[in-house]
């Protein structure tokens, strides 16, 4: 646990010294997303299936946390996730070996509120 906080304080130190979100499998990290009363249990239950397919064998999950994805265009603006059908977000899947991988998670895909998928970033950021 020491060492999880150790790594996000000095995350939190390179994004005030830089001016920009960290990133995990290339996604910008924004704030943490309040999943209080389990309004994020899809987003968690999808990101750990994503990984179980995406990286067979992986060490166990640790925990798992729902960001905002920080995206920018070359101005530092931040760029809006939109779509239809609910908000996208980073989920954030820390391993016990010590290793950190992220997805982009939508929830509410079409009329089918419990359908999750993985979003692709937007086209112009940095």
């Amino acid at each position: 646990m020491v060492r999880g906080s150790l790594v996000l304080t000095a995350l939190a130190a390179l994004v005030v010294a830089c001016g920009s979100a960290p990133r995990v499998d290339g996604i910008p990290i924004g704030e943490r997303v309040d999943c209080g009363g389990g309004t994020c249990d899809a987003e968690i239950a999808f990101a750990r299936s994503w990984l179980d397919a995406a990286a067979p064998g992986h060490a166990p999950v640790r925990q798992v946390e729902i960001h905002a994805a920080d995206y920018r265009n070359a101005d530092g603006e931040q760029i809006l996730l939109a779509r239809s059908g609910g908000p996208t977000v980073a989920a954030v899947l820390r391993l016990e070996d010590g290793t950190i991988r992220a997805v982009l998670v939508g929830c509410g895909i079409g009329i089918d509120p419990d359908t999750c998928a993985v979003i692709d970033p937007p086209a112009d950021s940095r």
